[in-house]
C-alpha cells in the first residue's frame, strides 16, 4: 500500500542567492533603461521607458518569488522505502531513519527526519515534535532539503508514524497520551507549533499534564461526564468561493466533573463531526490532532457517533 505526501523542495540556489540575483537584475534593468533613454529620441523614450520598467519589475518579482517558494515534491511511502518524485529524486530506505532538530529563528519546535541511501542524504523538515518516547538522536541543524508547510502539521506527523524510528520508552499500552495545543495557537500556526501540554486517558482516570510532564490535574473516569458538541467560529473577514463556507466548525468533547467543565478538547479537521444533532458549545481550550482525536473517541466508546472524514 502506497501513501503519498506533498511537500516543497528548497531552491537549488538557496534563498540568499535568489534574492541577490533579483537585486542585480533590477539594477541591470535600470541601467538598460537609462541607456535606452540616452540613445533614443525623447518622445520614443518616454513611451518605452515606463513599459520597460513595469515589465521588468513584474517579471523579476514573478520569477524570483516562484523560485524562492520552491517546487512541489511528492513523497511516496511504499513498504519499507520512501520514493521522492516517483523515483526521480531518489529512493530511500526507512530502516535507517533518524530524527533531529531544526534550528529556526522563530519556531521552537521544528523536527528533521533524516534518511540516507548510500552517500545521498535527505532531510525532511516539519513543525511539531514526534510522538512521546520517540528517540531524537541527531544534533540540531540549520538547513534541510524538503519541508512541510506549517499548515501541513498533520501530514508531517502522519509521515513520522509510518517511519520505524527507535523508541526510548513505551507508555503503557492501556494509557493513551495525546499532545494538546492551545485553541488560538492551533488556528494561528505563526504563533508557534509547540504543544501546550498532554492529556493521558487511561482505563481508570483522565489526567492533564504540562508540556514538561508535570501533572496538573486528574479525575477518575467514573466521575466524568462527557458532552459531545460542535463549536462554530465565524470568519466574516474572509470572502469568496475559496473560503466558503464563511464559518469554521470543530467537533468538541467536554469533560465535566462535579458540575464543572474541567477540560474541553477539539479537533482541527473540519470534516470531522457527529452523526446526530449536538449542541453548539464554547471554543475548546485545547486542540488535538486527528489521530489523537480518533483514539480518544474510541477509548470513550463514542466511535459509533463519530462522522469521520473520507479517506484520502
Amino acid at each position: 500500500m502506497k501513501r503519498r505526501f506533498v511537500a516543497r523542495a528548497v531552491p537549488r540556489l538557496g534563498y540568499q542567492a535568489i534574492w541577490l540575483l533579483g537585486v542585480l537584475g533590477l539594477v541591470a534593468m535600470v541601467v538598460v533603461g537609462q541607456a535606452i533613454e540616452a540613445l533614443l529620441l525623447p518622445v520614443v523614450a518616454r513611451i518605452l521607458s515606463p513599459i520597460l520598467y513595469v515589465a521588468g519589475v513584474g517579471g523579476f518579482i514573478f520569477v524570483f518569488s516562484r523560485s524562492a517558494i520552491g517546487r512541489k515534491v511528492t513523497l511516496d511511502v511504499e513498504g519499507d522505502r520512501l520514493i521522492v518524485d516517483e523515483g526521480r529524486g531518489g529512493v530511500f530506505p526507512l530502516a535507517d531513519a533518524a530524527l533531529g532538530r531544526l534550528r529556526t529563528p522563530t519556531l521552537d519546535d521544528a523536527t528533521l527526519l533524516h534518511l540516507k541511501s548510500g552517500v545521498r542524504r535527505l532531510r525532511i523538515a516539519g513543525m511539531g515534535r514526534p510522538r512521546p518516547g520517540v528517540r531524537v538522536a541527531l544534533p540540531a541543524e540549520d538547513s534541510y532539503d524538503v519541508c512541510f508547510d506549517i499548515a501541513a502539521l498533520e501530514s508531517f506527523r502522519a509521515l513520522l508514524d509510518l517511519v520505524p524510528i527507535p523508541v526510548d520508552h513505551e507508555p503503557p499500552p492501556e494509557v493513551l497520551c495525546c499532545e494538546l495545543f492551545g485553541y488560538w495557537r492551533y488556528l494561528n500556526p505563526e504563533l508557534g507549533a509547540a504543544p501546550d501540554g498532554e492529556v493521558h486517558l487511561g482505563p481508570r482516570d483522565l489526567s492533564l499534564h504540562e508540556a514538561g510532564g508535570r501533572l496538573v490535574s486528574a479525575a477518575p473516569r467514573a466521575a466524568l461526564t462527557v458532552v459531545r458538541g460542535m463549536h462554530t467560529l465565524p470568519r466574516p473577514w474572509l470572502r469568496g468561493p475559496r473560503y466558503n463556507p464563511a464559518v469554521i466548525t470543530h467537533a468538541v468533547l467536554q469533560f465535566w466533573v462535579r458540575g464543572r467543565c474541567a477540560l474541553a478538547l477539539g479537533v482541527g479537521d473540519t470534516r470531522i463531526g457527529w452523526r446526530d444533532p449536538t449542541p453548539d458549545l464554547e471554543a475548546p481550550r485545547y486542540m488535538v490532532s486527528t489521530p489523537d482525536w480518533e483514539g480518544i473517541v474510541a477509548r470513550l466508546g463514542l466511535g459509533a457517533w463519530l462522522r469521520a472524514p473520507p479517506p484520502d
